[in-house]
Formats: structure tokens, sequence, C-alpha cells
């Protein structure tokens, strides 16, 4: 039987633990998959054969693969956010954010989150009211 899979899954399937594969260029499938098999891997505490996570290239072309690189795409994903609140303050500037605003779970032992006073059967105040 012939799957007639695309050249690209080919080569995934064939290089998938070649931990020390070399390319050029950003991030490709095989990367990928290298990076959730070695995920997998530290999951069971499998690390039998992996290298140095420094010496898999993979690693260093997946954005979020590694703490560096998700420290530094989470802090300027909310950079806006946080400096809303450092120059504004936190009720300034979750009034004119309604993002920040929804962020607000609790303030002065109010309860503000719907979905928690729902399954907890508490009393939820209105964020907007406090704001």
């Amino acid at each position: 039987r012939e799957w007639k899979f695309s050249p690209v899954v080919i080569a995934a399937a064939r290089d998938a633990e070649n931990w020390l594969r070399m390319h050029q260029g950003p991030a490709d499938f095989t990367d990928l998959l290298i990076v959730a098999q070695v995920h997998e891997r530290l999951r069971k505490q499998n690390t039998k054969g992996l290298p140095a996570m420094d010496r898999i290239s993979a690693f260093k072309r997946v954005p979020g693969a590694v703490a560096r690189t998700s420290t530094l795409a989470l802090g300027n994903a909310t950079m806006p956010f946080m400096l809303a609140l450092a120059n504004k303050g936190w009720k300034k500037a979750c009034a004119d954010d309604e993002h920040l605003l929804r962020g607000l779970n609790v303030h002065a032992g109010q309860l503000t989150y719907a979905a928690v006073g729902e399954a907890l059967g508490l009393p939820v105040t209105d964020p907007s009211s406090l704001v």
C-alpha cells in the first residue's frame, strides 16, 4: 500500500530522534517533533540517550521551547499591561482596559470572578463596580 505522505512528514519521521540534527533556517516540523519528544521523555524521566539540552539545536529554533525564550515572549506580550498598571495604578488601569478588569479576581475580600463564585456557591461582585 502506498501512503503518499508529504516529504516534510517523511523527513520528520526519519529525523525525529536525531537529537543533534542541524539545518539552516527557521524551525520546521522536524524541530517541533524533536522538541515534543524531548519534553515527553523528560516528563517520563526517560533521559537515557538524550544529549545535553544546549546541544539539541531544535530548542534554539523553536520559540517557547526553553524557559529563556518563553520568558522573553511572555514579558513582551504583557509589557503594555505592566506599564499601564505601573503608570496609572491598578484602579485606573482596570477602568481603562477591559482585559485588565477581567483579570481582577478578588479585591478587598470580594470575589469578582463569576465562574469561581458559581462553582463554589459564593456571591460575586461585578468588578466594574470596584474601579
